[in-house]
């Protein structure tokens, strides 16, 4: 199975003149499968999925600002978003997770 997923990244500087930029990419996942990165690194992997639901890991430089958190895990519906912030950086990331869909 894969999962749909959107992804919408704002950066920001911690500095004048606090500029802003916004990305966005949608991916298509595998189980098991590690996405997205952050100065080289891989941020997220796709656990499972099961019905409608995608239970996905994070690193732990992430702190999740909006969604459902459970045992450590985000655990996201079709159609559900979370928000994740990391704030270790030389800028302010934020990245929200959408999942779009679940694929056979």
């Amino acid at each position: 199975m894969k999962a749909i997923i959107r992804i919408d990244e704002l950066l920001q500087d911690w500095r004048p003149p606090f500029r802003k930029e916004r990305k966005t990419k949608e991916l298509v996942v595998k189980e098991g499968e590690a996405f997205d990165e952050v100065y080289g690194n891989k941020v997220f992997r796709l656990v499972s999925l099961y019905g409608n639901t995608a239970k996905i890991e994070f690193t732990k430089d992430f702190v999740v600002k909006e969604g459902n958190l459970q045992d450590g895990f985000l655990l996201l519906r079709v159609g559900e978003k979370a928000k994740l912030s990391f704030l270790w950086g030389n800028n302010g990331i934020t990245k929200t997770l959408h999942l779009r869909a679940i694929e056979l």
